[in-house]
């Protein structure tokens, strides 16, 4: 290994300590203005950093590419423009690198975006599929045993990207960033309210407000669905319609009417 990283001019690095150490010391030691990522289980294709080139030499800072899982060619993963860091490629000047050594423990792939949306980049996701993502055992993927290992997993993710986005939104200024995470933090909220089963009478008055559900009964349905019976419920309100409903919400608080 050492003489095939000698060989191709790879510098090594080996350290302990958190996922925003590693990410600072790395970028820290680049000398290229752009950095692309790769998790240590995942794969390029052969031509990725050929087409993403293109991108920035036509003024983007941050390219998302597309990623298939590994094993299956025919089942691409997207889970949006801020997922997956061997799917990520960003202008060395647009991460906030002073945050990164003490701020980050997980969640390091929505940071990069909101770097870059808080420096003014320009970003983009492309639909060329330029990643081999490996689905692992770990909290923040999907690989279960059961459902309710399946529904333990949720959980924990959910309260871990919820502290995340606790120590983002004192970082990051930006109000389309500070929107976006009291939106995750909600939506989190929401998959935390179900698991657990909180009874949480405010989120029971923001449904029976929302104009945009087909009726007061129907609002009163999915209010009781999440609260009984979680992931079964959250198949009936999807992630764009929650979205919709902590836009709404937000309306009202922002008014000081809760």
């Amino acid at each position: 290994m050492d003489e095939f990283l000698n060989k191709n001019n790879i510098k090594n690095i080996i350290m302990d300590g958190t996922i925003g150490e590693y990410l600072y010391k790395g970028i820290n030691e680049s000398k290229g203005d752009i950095i692309s990522f790769l998790d240590d289980d995942d794969l390029f294709f052969n031509n990725k950093l050929e087409i993403i080139i293109k991108y920035f030499n036509n003024g983007y800072d941050y390219v998302h590419n597309k990623a298939e899982i590994m094993g299956n060619k025919m089942d691409n993963v997207y889970g949006g423009i801020a997922f997956n860091m061997s799917s990520i490629s960003i202008k060395k000047d647009f991460i906030n690198i002073d945050h990164l050594k003490n701020n980050v423990f997980t969640n390091q792939d929505t940071f990069m975006y909101y770097s870059c949306l808080e420096n003014h980049g320009q970003a983009i996701d492309i639909k060329d599929v330029l990643t081999v993502y490996r689905i692992n055992n770990s909290v923040t993927n999907a690989v279960t045993k059961s459902f309710d290992d399946y529904e333990s997993k949720r959980l924990k993710k959910a309260m871990l990207f919820n502290d995340s986005y606790l120590i983002f939104i004192s970082i990051f200024k930006n109000k389309h960033v500070v929107h976006d995470i009291k939106s995750n933090i909600f939506l989190n909220d929401l998959t935390i309210f179900s698991r657990k089963k909180y009874k949480r009478p405010r989120y029971f008055i923001y449904f029976l407000l929302y104009k945009k559900y087909w009726n007061k009964r129907f609002a009163i349905f999915e209010y009781f669905s999440l609260l009984l019976f979680g992931n079964i419920a959250r198949s009936v309100l999807t992630n764009k319609r929650k979205k919709r409903f902590f836009n709404y919400i937000s309306k009202y608080e922002a008014n000081g009417e809760f």
